[in-house]
Formats: C-alpha cells, sequence, structure tokens
C-alpha cells in the first residue's frame, strides 16, 4: 500500500468519524502524523510494520481505548502515553522495548 493510499484511509476514517483503523501490515515505518486528528478513534491498529518509535503526539486522540502496536521496531515506550487515560489494551509484543515507563501505572484502566 502506497503512503497516499494510507492518507486517504485515514481521512476517511477522519471524515466517518471512524472508531476504529486498521492500519496493520501496510509496511509502514512510522506512525503517520495525521492520527492524532482522528478525534472520534478508539481502536488503532498498528500491528505487523516496520514502526521503530512512538512519537507523543499519540497521546490524542486521548479517546483511545485499544491500541496495538505488536510486531514492529518499537524500543522505547514515551511517557506521554500516560495521557492516554481511557486505554484499555495496549499490545506491544515482538518489538525490542526493554523498559517500560513507570508512568504507564497511572493507566488504571488497562486490563491483563
Amino acid at each position: 500500500m502506497t503512503a497516499q493510499e494510507v492518507l486517504e484511509l485515514i481521512q476517511r476514517a477522519k471524515d466517518e468519524r471512524a472508531r476504529e483503523l486498521d492500519l496493520s501490515n501496510k509496511n509502514l515505518t512510522e506512525i503517520p502524523p495525521e492520527i492524532p486528528q482522528l478525534t472520534s478513534l478508539q481502536e488503532l491498529n498498528l500491528n505487523n510494520n516496520q514502526i521503530s518509535e512512538i512519537p507523543e503526539a499519540l497521546a490524542h486522540p486521548n479517546s483511545l481505548q485499544h491500541l496495538y502496536l505488536s510486531d514492529n521496531q518499537i524500543s522505547e515506550i514515551p511517557e506521554a502515553l500516560a495521557q492516554l487515560t481511557s486505554l484499555q489494551r495496549l499490545y506491544l509484543s515482538d518489538n525490542q522495548i526493554s523498559e517500560i515507563p513507570e508512568a504507564l501505572a497511572q493507566l488504571t484502566s488497562l486490563q491483563r
């Protein structure tokens, strides 16, 4: 999928005030900077890409309840994710993460 096609998916999700967006298996190397504009988004799937960094801007929209980032190249989790107070599920398996910020303990809605 081309970068333009990914942008079109994001724009469609924005126009439709989508609650879910699946960008898994799209060979993304970064999280699109347009994602924070999706203010109705509750579920974001970015599994199975080549993403190496989670931008602090991903802490918005804070309506996110499910965030899937497994099977990427992520090595660090920004403390800003602690602002996702509605987050119930956070999937980060199969990355290169060696440390989880203590600030994430504030996410009291997270489920096992």
